[in-house]
């Protein structure tokens, strides 16, 4: 029973890459002049790695498909479980074959663009700090499912708010490394005059390495967030109602709200990296690896208290109120993206939320971008 959501989940992924392998299989066939560009387009290139990683949750919901038909069958035949099983498999095929198609607009649109973005994404994928981080991740959720939180039969909320927490920091930590290393070591060490020299211009460099660390990230919120939502599922509807003897009173219906209502944290985590990853990206224009971590990990921090640091100082000294209103003027509003208390006590965030969020996320990457090539454009890069 606790695995029916993962098998929707699964349902829906599995049905987006079997399209878009279809899509591969016709289009060499179809048009076998361009085979080169549709294998690149889906299945081949960046798409590659994309592919096969969405073959994961896919095979996960082949392996919870025994548990999955556990569940009573009065209750899954329901409209209610019809609805949700429906709506979680067309929002994760519709996940997936976004990802598919923003990939393609940039490579047909932008081939510059996305042959720089590409071997930034391939460089941090390559690095063993990225699977050392995933591994840890990996660890860290699973063996946290059997740690006691004491809270009287909800550790699952405790559960919660650290897998959320992990996914979002280890990611931010890969994002900000290698951000440094694409930029600011290639500055240092010349490489990017070697780049430059060709028909590619400094804004197209600046962007195509901001693009290529959204993959990465992606893939850690994929692989982590299935590894994340798995335990949650057995936590919250096996192992800790057995644990207080309330198992028979677990529905599927709760299992169901619990997993889809942590979806949009990692959703909301996500766009928190990239903002701050705009920021790693302006910052390594001029400053070294260590600097750039030491001030996107304290816009992290001041982030997160500028709601606070605001409240606080209304009414107060006036010196203490302009600059609290600077920060949070300049500086990202992080706390919009904590949806934790929320998520934890279990209810839903609207997806009108989501969408404010993404458009503030995408006006602070885009302000952050022009900062970063205003301060790129007059760097001496001999």
């Amino acid at each position: 029973m606790w695995a029916t959501p993962l098998w929707n989940i699964g349902i829906g992924i599995a049905a987006a890459t079997a399209l878009v392998a279809a899509i591969y299989f016709i289009g060499r066939f179809a048009l076998a002049k361009k085979a080169v560009l549709i294998d690149e387009l889906t299945i081949g290139g960046l798409g590659q790695p994309i592919f096969y990683l969405c073959l994961i949750p896919s095979l996960m919901a082949l392996v919870a498909l025994p548990w999955a038909l556990k569940s009573d069958g009065a209750e899954s035949q329901s409209a209610f479980g019809t609805t949700v099983m429906l709506w979680t498999a067309g929002w994760a095929a519709a996940t997936v074959l976004a990802v598919f198609l923003l990939f393609a607009i940039i490579r047909l649109a932008l081939p510059k663009l996305y042959a720089i973005a590409v071997t930034t994404s391939k460089e941090a994928m390559w690095q063993g700090l990225y699977w050392v981080l995933l591994f840890l991740g990996g660890a860290i959720i699973t063996f946290a499912i059997w740690i006691p939180y004491n809270t009287f039969g909800e550790d699952y909320k405790m559960y919660k708010d650290l897998g959320l927490t992990v996914i979002m920091l280890l990611a931010l930590f890969q994002a900000l490394w290698t951000a440094s290393i694409s930029i600011s070591d290639e500055v240092e060490g010349r490489t990017s005059l070697t780049v430059l020299s060709k028909p590619i211009a400094r804004w197209q460099f600046i962007l195509g390495k901001f693009l290529g660390l959204v993959p990465p990230a992606l893939f850690m919120f994929l692989l982590l967030g299935t590894n994340f939502l798995i335990g949650l599922a057995y936590k919250a509807g096996s192992y800790d109602p057995a644990e207080s003897g309330v198992l028979h009173l677990v529905t599927e219906p709760y299992i169901q709200i619990q997993v889809l209502w942590t979806i949009p944290g990692l959703a909301l985590g996500f766009l928190e990296v990239m903002v701050l990853a705009s920021i790693g990206v302006a910052i390594s224009t001029r400053l070294p690896m260590a600097a750039n971590l030491a001030i996107c990990f304290s816009v992290y921090v001041l982030g997160h208290m500028t709601p606070l640091i605001v409240e606080s100082s209304l009414g107060r000294f006036e010196a203490v109120e302009f600059f609290s209103r600077l920060i949070a003027t300049v500086l990202p509003v992080l706390e919009y993206f904590k949806t934790d208390a929320a998520i934890t006590a279990g209810r839903e965030v609207p997806l009108s939320y989501m969408g404010l969020c993404g458009l503030y996320a995408a006006m602070y990457c885009a302000f952050m971008l022009l900062l970063s090539l205003l301060l790129f454009e007059d760097r001496d890069l001999a």
